[in-house]
């Protein structure tokens, strides 16, 4: 699993129950991988939006620390 999405990071949704490691490496693979993933840490939505600002539309409850980020970075 960590292998497949390490090459393509939105493999992750054909992934049943992947692992935090696995899902964690989606989303620095894609951040737009976080779309897949139920209920991501706040760090898998860091790592989203350090990929893709835009990643951010598919994360329900961004953490306060993902806009934090995004105005640190803007």
């Amino acid at each position: 699993q960590l292998e497949a999405v390490k090459q393509n990071g939105c493999v992750i949704r054909f992934i049943e129950n992947p692992i935090v490691e696995v899902q964690l490496e989606a989303v620095k693979q894609d951040g737009d991988a976080i779309q897949f993933i139920k209920n991501p840490t706040v760090e898998m939505q860091l790592e989203a939006v350090k990929q893709s600002r835009y990643a951010l539309r598919f994360i329900e409850n961004p953490a306060p620390e993902v806009f934090t980020y995004l105005q640190q970075t803007h």
